[in-house]
């Protein structure tokens, strides 16, 4: 679920929608520039952190998160061990990231059913953390609502082959809908994470 690979992927499907006159060559210094910043986010400290912008701080807390969950391996069972030994603000801004990229590309049932799903479990308690209690109770409602198994989502199928039937009657679109009107959550991770710049 590398950051960068999910980037190029969205350049990739714009590129054929793309006006007349794309500059291909600052596309693709733009995407060298990316990789750039972030390798240079695995080796600031926490100084050069505090300096950032909310949104360069987010960026660089996911960036470095990532990179260590994916030091564990791309297997499934390698890569919660990865998500299980981030530090809480960590495992926190990691899962927040992943939830909110997923709902607003592809709704809730995109989450459920992606490989991101593994922070499923520790979205509530990620969203309390952070303040967002708006998104909490909408996420908890819903949840509890439609009682969906945090803990076993193996019933919604996976990203290759999600489980149609088992979506029939619970209703994505109101959840995505609602989610949508809610503020983002950029602030309040940013917040929370220059609460916690020790632990980054």
């Amino acid at each position: 679920m590398e950051l960068m690979t999910r980037i190029r992927k969205w350049f990739a499907e714009l590129l054929p929608a793309r006006k007349e006159g794309t500059d291909h060559q600052q596309l693709h210094t733009w995407m060298q520039h990316m990789d750039q910043r972030q390798e240079a986010f695995q080796k600031m400290n926490v100084d050069e952190l505090k300096k950032l912008t909310d949104n360069e701080l987010v960026m660089a807390v996911q960036a470095r998160a990532e990179r260590h969950v994916d030091e564990f391996g791309m297997e499934q069972a390698e890569q919660l061990a990865g998500f299980l030994d981030l530090s809480e603000p960590q495992r926190t801004a990691y899962t927040l990231y992943w939830y909110e990229n997923e709902v607003m590309n592809g709704g809730l049932c995109q989450f459920l059913t992606n490989s991101s799903r593994m922070a499923a479990p520790y979205v509530s308690g990620a969203l309390k953390a952070v303040g967002a209690e708006e998104h909490r109770q909408l996420f908890d409602d819903f949840i509890r609502k439609h009682e969906i198994d945090l803990d076993d989502l193996s019933l919604f199928g996976d990203e290759e082959e999600p489980d149609a039937a088992r979506f029939e009657g619970c209703p994505f679109d109101e959840f995505d809908d609602s989610f949508y009107e809610l503020e983002t959550l950029e602030h309040y991770v940013s917040d929370y994470l220059k609460a916690h710049m020790d632990e980054l």
